[in-house]
This record gives structure tokens, C-alpha cells and sequence, in this order.
């Protein structure tokens, strides 16, 4: 299954304490079907399509403003893949508090919250 970047957001204050949204980029949801797609699997696919309908989800949408933040990104950081450039931007477009990937790549980018899900998993 692809890495799905997910990027956490507290819930207002009129949501109570310690609630979280989270949101994606629009790439996500491109490389989520890929496989499924390619596959021919109709359950993946509705599961995946399921889960981009979730109220607690937002899909950031992939703007101008996004695309440059991304194009800076690419230009400072070499190594970064297009997609990965605007996952990053996308998160830094919503001041989240917190990336979660499983993708250490991400690394490289100064200021942005990383959160790897292998480490979350993994502590007690």
C-alpha cells in the first residue's frame, strides 16, 4: 500500500480537548488509486474512496500558491520527488502541527512537523 501523508490538525476549542482532524493533499488521493487501478480492485477502490469522504478528513487542494511553495522546495532541496515537494507544501499551506508519514525521505525539509507512523507505533 502507498504512503498516504497525512497532516493532524486540532479540532477548535468548541470540539473539546485533545480532538484531532487530519487532512491530505490531493496528491494522495492520485497515488492511493494508482495500485487499486491497476489492479482492477473494486474494493480497494471504494475503500480508499470511502475513507476520502471521512467528515474528519479535509483534502487540500492543490493550488497556485501550493505549487510554488512546492517549486521552492524542489529548487532548495534536490533530492525531493515532485509529489513529495507538494505533500510538504501542502502541509505547510495548512500550519499543521503535525506530518505523519512512514516516509523518511521527508526528513530533509526544515520546519516541517514530522511524525514517522513506524515511531508512533513503536513507542510504549
Amino acid at each position: 500500500m502507498p504512503h498516504m501523508p497525512v497532516f493532524w490538525l486540532p479540532y477548535g476549542p468548541h470540539n473539546g480537548p485533545g480532538r484531532f482532524k487530519s487532512s491530505t493533499s490531493h496528491m494522495t488521493v492520485m497515488e492511493c488509486l494508482i495500485m487499486p487501478l491497476r489492479k482492477q480492485d473494486a474494493q480497494l477502490i471504494a475503500n480508499f474512496e470511502q475513507t476520502f469522504k471521512s467528515p474528519g478528513l479535509s483534502i487540500i487542494p492543490i493550488d497556485e500558491p501550493v505549487l510554488r511553495a512546492a517549486a521552492q522546495l524542489r529548487a532548495t532541496h534536490k533530492s525531493l520527488r515532485t509529489p513529495d515537494a507538494i505533500h510538504a507544501a501542502s502541509c505547510f499551506s495548512t500550519n499543521a502541527s503535525l506530518f505523519v508519514t512512514n516516509d523518511r525521505g521527508f526528513r530533509a525539509i526544515p520546519g516541517l512537523p514530522l511524525a514517522l507512523l513506524d515511531d508512533i507505533l513503536a513507542s510504549p
